[in-house]
């Protein structure tokens, strides 16, 4: 092994997303290790980021047919499996880090092909078997759950209830730590009065008496963004001046912009689409929302919460394990926007309590959640795993 180990980060694709972020994050800042990135499928807005700051990376752009096409989709895997297997050996990679589930069952069989460790990253608890009346996808998620996870060198879970989620699929004790995920405190957490608050608004058209509320994540189901909108409903009447910013992009776009005109809201909802100056957004924020149906640890909070503003989640795995709800931050019962407006309110009509709540968390997020310490646990389960500790 060379002095420095060299990891191998797989992924299905580049675009904006918590373990995309990860991945760049643990890229870019490691000094213990070499990283490269592999994305198997597609691009994204990550592959210009990551090019931008010299990360090794490899689109294998390869064709993912429906498994109902059984013999191209097995030829699909055979090429994956093949390029994969020629660059582990001529970079003479050391660990395949994996992070979604595609990438994850690629990792294990490339990981026995090469005798290559591998290490796998559980995001949230979407791909493990669940406690709703599903069985039989519940049982099919099992089996993958075995299979796949069991035969891995060791497992990161981004939490400690997806932790112990996967404890329970697999019935037995493997090689599971709980590392979580961080962020750049001082990016989000500078002097705020260093931005013109005035001119940027006066940029998105957003008068200085406007009272903003951001959210930021994909515009897909799982974050929940149809009962926001329900939600700014019932409080418009009170809060005229109230702005919210959706920042990202995603299927359900259309969708929830004509929600948006059907609820006669349009003058109160700006679609930002995806942004990379997401700190100077927050830093101009009165509040943060995330009113997602299921999340892993999500990066988004922690960056609202190290820029010093009130949050409002819903009450799910996750957000439980950086929220405490009425002490830092405050939880709404998830997919009800009734629930969701009345935490948003409690905070609007109590700025002295949203202040001392926001300062609670700006402190935890300096504390527990840095982007050093996420760097230094996972670079320390890489020198375990390969015996160097």
């Amino acid at each position: 092994m060379q002095d420095k180990a060299k990891i191998l980060h797989l992924i299905e694709s580049l675009n904006m997303g918590g373990a995309q972020k990860i991945i760049y994050q643990l890229a870019s800042t490691s000094d213990s290790s070499d990283h490269s990135v592999c994305s198997l499928y597609q691009g994204g807005p990550y592959e210009k980021i990551m090019r931008d700051d010299d990360i090794d990376l490899t689109l294998l752009k390869a064709k993912r047919r429906s498994v109902i096409f059984f013999p191209l989709f097995i030829y699909d895997l055979y090429c994956i499996f093949t390029r994969l297997v020629r660059i582990v050996k001529k970079d003479q990679i050391d660990i395949l880090h994996a992070h979604l589930p595609d990438s994850s069952l690629i990792a294990i069989v490339v990981g026995k092909l090469t005798n290559t460790t591998v290490v796998l990253t559980v995001h949230n608890n979407f791909a493990l078997p669940s406690k709703r009346k599903a069985p039989l996808r519940d049982a099919l998620r099992t089996l993958v759950t075995n299979m796949v996870f069991k035969r891995a060198n060791y497992i990161i879970t981004v939490g400690n209830d997806i932790r112990d989620s996967l404890y329970d699929a697999l019935g037995y004790r493997v090689a599971i730590k709980t590392v979580y995920n961080g962020v750049d405190y001082l990016r989000y957490a500078r002097d705020l009065k260093k931005l013109d608050h005035l001119q940027f608004r006066q940029s998105l058209g957003i008068s200085d008496k406007a009272t903003i509320v951001t959210t930021v994540g994909r515009l897909d189901k799982q974050k929940g963004h149809t009962y926001l909108i329900d939600a700014a409903q019932q409080l418009i009447d009170d809060y005229p001046a109230l702005i919210f910013l959706l920042v990202g992009e995603g299927e359900l776009k259309e969708k929830l912009m004509d929600q948006v005109q059907s609820l006669q809201l349009s003058n109160n909802f700006i679609f930002l689409g995806n942004r990379n100056d997401v700190p100077d957004i927050l830093a101009m924020s009165d509040l943060f929302v995330l009113p997602s149906i299921y999340e892993g640890i999500p990066l988004v909070i922690l960056e609202a919460m190290a820029a010093g503003l009130p949050v409002v989640a819903t009450d799910i795995a996750g957000t439980r394990e950086l929220v405490e709800s009425g002490v830092d931050g405050l939880l709404a019962k998830t997919e009800s926007p009734k629930d969701i407006a009345r935490t948003m309110n409690e905070l609007l009509s109590d700025m002295a309590c949203s202040k001392e709540m926001s300062l609670l968390a700006q402190a935890k997020v300096k504390k527990e959640f840095s982007l050093q310490k996420m760097v230094t646990g996972t670079e320390h389960i890489y020198l375990e795993v390969l015996g160097s500790v």
